[in-house]
């Protein structure tokens, strides 16, 4: 259309003499603003309501040139790359926006010493300040750098909900399974990486001057000074909570089991005696809120009982192996049924569904305080019925169902469950 309105106007037209010129600058804005909206991206404009769309590690390098902006994996990717993956974001230039995971993996990710390339922190992210990274899966990372190195953000200011990684992470200070240096906030998230180091090694965070809470490490840790299972070093003021570690502590004799160095505040740490070979829950400073366990009570039915400031059927599932959380994908075991409290007045709990957005398959979680009859169902915004996930008895404890969208439309649906009269719902995005 474009082309014959440019080929009429070599003719003129009466009284528009720049007719051409102006038809034209029309048309190149109008390419250039629809090729921008994606930025090179799959998708998305880079909003909150409408994020870029990452679908390999060509796309996630682009991030570094729009770092204040909103992103949503939308499938799972392998971050082997010809050269070395170089972190996104610095102190400089660091990443203020938000990564949504959602629930998706990027596998291989390898990062290897460069003494020319100055870079300051490692990992996935370099550096957040203030953004908030969530549902991140990180399988079989390969990470050697110097300071503040983490398989998923060397060095964060920001919120981490929802993530794990594994694999080797190799540094000299401030080095972790999941992040260097916290100095934000993490969140119902996990590292089962073999970390080594020198001083302040973690199997999640080097060291810690932030929050962590709700939180596991299971690799093997070594270090020369202010080594830990799960932090190597917890500076005052900052706080670990509802956590534990079952890795291996390999040295030095001064470290411990969850945490090397401690002048902050542990509430509800748990170490396992055993699997760290440290009788020690902190090497050195504090060791109030912290509890060594034997493997036999950390795993299956007895973590129920020995670990009972974990918030089990909410933010922990009880497993046949180490406790999980809520948003993981694991054979579970039932809940005592101690579990059901008398001053409740909700029988049952619905879980929001993860990953949240998706963009094939989503787990909805529930739990039942006694056997009930449930009816779980999948309703569009305008109460049109699209699956019938659950109609049967179920009995006490948590459970877990999958939603495959596909072949719906891409939009927003509600997951209502109803249990003895009573109804919850919640909504889950579908992003094909």
């Amino acid at each position: 259309m474009f082309h014959h309105l440019l080929q009429d106007n070599q003719h003129g037209y009466p009284g528009c003499p720049v007719f051409g010129k102006v038809l034209a600058m029309i048309i190149l804005l109008f390419l250039f603003s629809h090729s921008a909206s994606h930025a090179g991206f799959q998708g998305g404009t880079g909003t909150k309501e409408d994020p870029f769309q990452i679908a390999s590690i060509d796309d996630f390098q682009l991030i570094r040139n729009h770092l204040d902006r909103h992103f949503i994996q939308v499938q799972n990717f392998d971050a082997s790359y010809e050269n070395d993956f170089f972190p996104v974001g610095d102190f400089r230039n660091p990443f203020r926006g938000s990564y949504d995971g959602a629930g998706l993996s990027i596998s291989n990710l390898s990062i290897t010493f460069c003494p020319t390339c100055g870079v300051s922190s490692s990992g996935l992210f370099g550096v957040v300040d203030g953004g908030e990274v969530k549902n991140v899966t990180l399988l079989d990372v390969f990470i050697t750098e110097t300071e503040n190195v983490g398989a998923l953000v060397g060095y964060n200011k920001g919120t981490i909900i929802n993530s794990c990684a594994s694999g080797t992470v190799s540094g000299r200070n401030n080095t972790g399974g999941l992040v260097g240096y916290n100095d934000g906030k993490i969140f119902t998230s996990c590292a089962n990486v073999d970390v080594s180091g020198t001083r302040s090694v973690g199997g999640l965070a080097g060291l810690n001057s932030g929050t962590i809470r709700d939180c596991y490490a299971k690799g093997s840790v070594t270090g020369d000074e202010e080594t830990g299972g799960l932090v190597g070093a917890n500076l005052t003021d900052a706080l670990i909570a509802a956590s534990f570690a079952c890795g291996k502590v390999e040295k030095p004799d001064e470290a411990g089991g969850l945490v090397g160095f401690n002048r902050g505040t542990i509430e509800s740490g748990y170490w396992d005696r055993d699997s760290s070979s440290r009788e020690k829950g902190v090497g050195q400073g504090n060791d109030t809120g912290t509890t060594g366990l034997n493997t036999t009570q950390m795993t299956g039915i007895s973590a129920f009982e020995t670990m009972s400031q974990l918030d089990f059927g909410h933010t922990w599932l009880l497993t046949p192996d180490y406790p999980a959380l809520f948003w993981q994908d694991v054979e579970t075991i039932e809940l005592p049924s101690s579990t059901e409290n008398p001053e409740k007045t909700v029988s049952f709990q619905l879980y929001p569904n993860y990953p949240n957005p998706f963009n094939a398959t989503t787990l909805i979680r529930f739990s039942l305080a006694e056997t009930s009859h449930v009816k779980l169902e999948i309703f569009t915004l305008q109460g049109q019925p699209v699956e019938l996930l659950v109609s049967e008895t179920r009995s006490a404890g948590m459970h877990s169902v999958r939603f495959n969208a596909g072949g719906h439309a891409a939009g927003v649906y509600l997951c209502r469950i109803r249990v003895n009269g009573v109804s919850e719902s919640r909504k889950m995005l579908f992003l094909p």
